[in-house]
């Protein structure tokens, strides 16, 4: 892979983020700058400039005269991303369920019958796209609101990278479908019940495989 020279420590950014969210880079793993110069055909300026801003953020920890390191991330912290994660969806919801129209969950409902019937695997492809259209576009963008969108922004990394480990497959799609039906019987009530339900499930899965893994 070859980078081009505009924006470059931007896209070496990019790059690294994905593979700490997605796990190609493990928790607590080191980071061998020598071997993203051949990689990614670059001087270890912008990667170590990447590597700062990453550090800035919370995903990168360094060790002085030992080197940059992807951050494992503590019981603690986890259980604190889910509660801020729970805070400001159930705002958003809130604040832009009467926004919502049937048309706005047509896109979820055809999605959520595509994936009835099919494989496992699948269905967790499918639980992927319902899982950004639901938290991002219908619940977040719906209530309207610039420094709410920059704040997930901002954390949405984190709430990617705890996501990734702990694969939840069908669970995930069913809770998620809960809210889906909720949405479209407008009952705003048993929405934010489904929501913070989903939300604690998964803080919950997480937690326990953390609790396993230590």
């Amino acid at each position: 892979m070859e980078f081009q020279h505009n924006t470059l420590t931007e896209k070496v950014f990019d790059y690294l983020k994905e593979k700490i969210i997605l796990h190609v880079y493990k928790p607590g793993e080191r980071i061998d700058i020598s071997k993203l110069v051949k990689e990614l055909s670059v001087s270890p300026i912008p990667i170590r400039e990447a590597l700062q801003k990453l550090r800035a953020r919370g995903l990168v920890d360094y060790k002085p005269h030992v080197g940059f390191f992807v951050h494992r991330f503590t019981a603690k912290e986890v259980a604190e991303i889910f509660d801020v994660r729970l805070i400001l969806e159930k705002f958003a919801l809130e604040q832009g369920f009467s926004n919502l129209t049937i048309n706005d969950l047509k896109q979820l409902v055809s999605l959520v019958n595509n994936a009835r019937g099919k494989p496992r695997k699948v269905i967790e492809q499918y639980n992927q796209q319902i899982d950004r259209l639901l938290h991002h576009k219908i619940i977040l963008e719906h209530a309207k609101n610039d420094f709410l969108l920059f704040l997930m922004s901002f954390i949405n990394d984190y709430i990617e990278f705890v996501r990734h480990l702990v694969p939840r497959g069908i669970t995930d799609f069913e809770e998620h479908v809960k809210i889906i039906k909720a949405l479209q019987k407008k009952d705003l009530e048993a929405a934010i019940q489904a929501l913070e339900e989903h939300i604690q499930s998964v803080k919950e899965d997480t937690l326990k495989w953390l609790e396993e893994k230590l």
